[in-house]
């Protein structure tokens, strides 16, 4: 029999695994043909973290889960009403401000204070999240991709720290593996410029 701390771990990973696969296909640009299967994904994989986040009960852990069921669900309620695909950033503008409370009140009820991991957190998840939606809307401009990947990047960066000291090892595997993908693609990007101003520097 499996104990439930395990189960919920297991789940955990499933979750981040799902998240990780729908920010891999929205640094590649696949999102735009399959908008409401992208959220979706998003929506399954957060709400499979909800089981570590509540055993782990720490703020990182609840404000950053409560953030991507927000943002996914209220995605897919805007898609489905409306017939098209939602606008991230107007989500990600109303999922900013529930997410600041919602990891500050964690913060305070968990360990009765605001602290600067709580603030850093924020701003953490605000950079990640920027560069997140800013890839889910496939943005053809190379420039913005680019930008929208250090800003992800960044913000990984941040909130890394946080959820090693936190212990939250689902969570933490997915940010993890969103900081080797944005590395990953960032790294392709550039040796394709680098490729292609050689090409015109032999061809001059």
């Amino acid at each position: 029999m499996i104990e439930p701390e395990l189960l919920y771990e297991l789940i955990g990973y499933l979750g981040s695994a799902l998240i990780a696969a729908a920010f891999l296909g929205a640094c590649l640009g696949l999102t735009e043909r399959r908008p409401r299967w992208f959220l979706m994904v998003n929506l399954v994989g957060a709400t499979a973290l909800c089981f570590p986040a509540y055993q782990s009960g720490t703020a990182a852990a609840l404000a950053i889960n409560g953030f991507w069921i927000l943002v996914a669900f209220s995605g897919l309620v805007v898609a489905w009403r409306r017939g098209i695909s939602p606008s991230p950033l107007n989500i990600a503008l109303y999922a900013y401000s529930a997410a600041a409370i919602a990891l500050l009140l964690a913060d305070w009820i968990i360990h009765r204070n605001l602290s600067m991991a709580a603030l850093g957190g924020i701003i953490a998840m605000l950079l990640f999240m920027t560069g997140y939606w800013g890839l889910a809307r496939n943005l053809n401009s190379a420039r913005a991709l680019d930008t929208y990947l250090w800003t992800a990047l960044a913000g990984n960066l941040l909130y890394i720290p946080l959820l090693i000291r936190d212990g939250n090892l689902p969570i933490l595997a997915l940010q993890v593996a969103c900081t080797a993908i944005a590395i990953g693609r960032l790294s392709h990007i550039h040796a394709s410029r680098y490729r292609q101003r050689q090409s015109a520097h032999n061809g001059a």
